[in-house]
């Protein structure tokens, strides 16, 4: 798979705030207007992969706050989503097929790894049962 390199970017606003994104090079040179009004960007890192690519982006949307707080439902479906988003390009597909296929690769981590998937599957729904009852949702 060959992906157009990207880079983490931090941004300076006028006002002092702080954004930070990853970025390819085309969408850095796209800026090239804002940076000459006196917008400063810092291209901190190169991103070698798409797992390094997700992580940065991970920690780049934590640092900006755009990540719901923690121990919400909106922060559990930010990071599911941001999962399937990371495997699926959102084309039409059967509606549960990105769950069974990352569901299948976590049982095979499960097995290598030498983790009882089973026992692992119901302390989660337990744990979802908890946060339901935590944020007032019915079960």
């Amino acid at each position: 798979m060959v992906t157009e390199k990207k880079y983490l970017v931090t941004t300076l606003y006028g006002d002092g705030s702080r954004g930070r994104k990853v970025m390819t090079w085309a969408e850095i040179q796209a800026m090239r207007e804002p940076i000459n009004r006196g917008l400063s960007i810092t291209i901190e890192e190169p991103v070698t992969n798409h797992i390094e690519n997700a992580k940065l982006e991970v920690r780049a949307a934590f640092e900006s706050g755009e990540v719901p707080p923690h121990d919400t439902r909106e922060r559990a479906l930010w990071r599911a989503d941001f999962a399937i988003d990371l495997m699926y390009d959102r084309s039409p597909y059967e509606v549960d097929q990105p769950l069974r296929d990352i569901l299948t690769d976590l049982l095979h981590w499960a097995g290598a790894n030498n983790v009882d998937f089973d026992h692992a599957v119901e302390r989660a729904k337990w744990m979802r049962d908890q946060e339901l009852e935590e944020w007032g949702l019915a079960l």
